[in-house]
């Protein structure tokens, strides 16, 4: 899978990223989403877990660079 490409197709989307979309804790929203994604990048739904993976890692980051 192209992550450039997985990429691009997350943006369309501010449910699944951006915490002032009103639709962002819409769980139904979300996984629309991510089947929409998965038939334009051809994937099979691998693509959310390794979403998944990536905002904790930047999360984890986020939070440790606030730190004193």
């Amino acid at each position: 899978m192209d992550d450039e490409r997985l990429v691009l197709e997350v943006e369309k989307y501010l449910e699944l990223y951006d915490q002032s979309s009103r639709h962002y804790k819409d769980n139904s929203k979300k996984d629309i989403a991510w089947r929409a994604i998965a038939l334009e990048i051809g994937s099979s739904g691998r693509c959310r877990v390794q979403d998944r993976a990536s905002s904790d890692t930047f999360s984890v980051g986020t939070q440790h660079r606030q730190s004193p």
